[in-house]
């Protein structure tokens, strides 16, 4: 799988959310730019309940959905009989139903040329902070719980893959966890070795259950990269644009990553309106600057291109649809430069 993505000519995907209302328009859109990894979309401007912590509530324990925010109430029978379902691994329960995913399904009755096809969803740390208890607190802080949403979550991954696989593609599934950016503030006092342990279980259970996935995180801010690179992961994915410094303190674990055979998603378009302020030499000089980083330090240019992909900073579920062509424009115009370098 590894080897088919460095094969890939045009190394560009999205985060997952488009800004869409008309669903022709955000199918033809993927099809028409990004070829060679096309995506699965969200589409929250659409349907509130494609928003990445919603889409993945259904047959979930104890949760219900009320004015758009996500409650949880301890019921043991529903717990047990998810349990249970996960036991015997029956996936189709842990379904996004076309509800909560008409995008997902819409793309999927299409003709996918390419060998691979990206799904994403809501990784557990971000969901578990963003659903909570009647008083407000988030379900995060308390443990007890932790268990059963991290595998109904790896159960929701492994749903997609197996949609992708029908498709005879290559499924790519990222875990997004946004809340990661907030590692160490107040707003998220949740210790490291619990952080790591959370994540290493979801990988593990997902990679018990589907071997034939490529599995990524995505985290759009600054956050202490080095529990991501100890992950058992395919793909790293995080918001180049703002936060490129932050993350090449990490140049080290990068290198090995990259020896790994794993790969860097740089999210180098702003996935904001702030890209109308943005022009295309901004890009290219974030570009060089990461070519010239890596070359001081040993990483030839050839070896670090064939082991990243190209995206957006992050979703662009809530930019202007003008800005979703302008964001492509950019990627387009950076892989035209890329492969003048190569």
């Amino acid at each position: 799988m590894i080897d088919e993505l460095k094969k890939v000519e045009k190394k560009i995907t999205g985060i997952g959310s488009l800004p869409f209302l008309d669903l022709k328009e955000c199918i033809d859109f993927i099809k028409k730019y990004f070829k060679d990894i096309p995506f699965l979309p969200q589409l929250p401007k659409l349907n509130f309940k494609e928003d990445m912590n919603i889409q993945v509530v259904e047959n979930m324990p104890g949760i219900r959905i009320e004015n758009r925010k996500i409650l949880f109430e301890y019921n043991e029978k529903e717990i047990l009989n998810v349990y249970q379902k996960i036991e015997e691994n029956e996936v189709d329960y842990f379904k996004i139903s076309n509800e909560y995913g008409e995008g997902i399904y819409e793309f999927l009755k299409t003709d996918i040329e390419s060998n691979f096809l990206k799904g994403q969803l809501v990784g557990p740390l971000t969901f578990l902070s963003t659903a909570k208890f009647k008083d407000g607190k988030p379900l995060i802080f308390e443990e007890v719980f932790e268990d059963i949403f991290v595998k109904i979550i790896g159960m929701k991954g492994i749903y997609l893959s197996r949609k992708i696989k029908g498709k005879s593609k290559i499924p790519i599934i990222f875990f997004d966890e946004p809340v990661m950016s907030s590692y160490g503030s107040a707003f998220f006092p949740v210790e490291k070795d619990r952080i790591v342990n959370i994540l290493k279980n979801l990988v593990n259970f997902f990679r018990e259950r589907d071997k034939s996935c490529l599995i990524g995180f995505h985290c759009c801010g600054n956050t202490d990269w080095s529990i991501f690179f100890n992950l058992d992961i395919d793909i790293l994915s995080f918001d180049a644009f703002g936060f490129l410094e932050n993350f090449l303190i990490y140049w080290e674990e990068i290198e090995k990553f990259i020896k790994k055979e794993r790969f860097i998603a740089w999210g180098i378009i702003p996935s904001t309106d702030e890209i109308e302020n943005v022009d295309f030499e901004a890009i290219k000089d974030k570009f060089n600057f990461i070519l010239k980083y890596f070359e001081k330090r040993g990483v030839e240019k050839k070896i670090l291109l064939s082991h990243s992909i190209f995206t957006p900073s992050c979703g662009l579920g809530y930019t202007k649809e003008k800005n979703s062509y302008k964001n492509i424009d950019y990627l387009n115009n950076l892989i035209d430069l890329i492969q003048s370098i190569l």
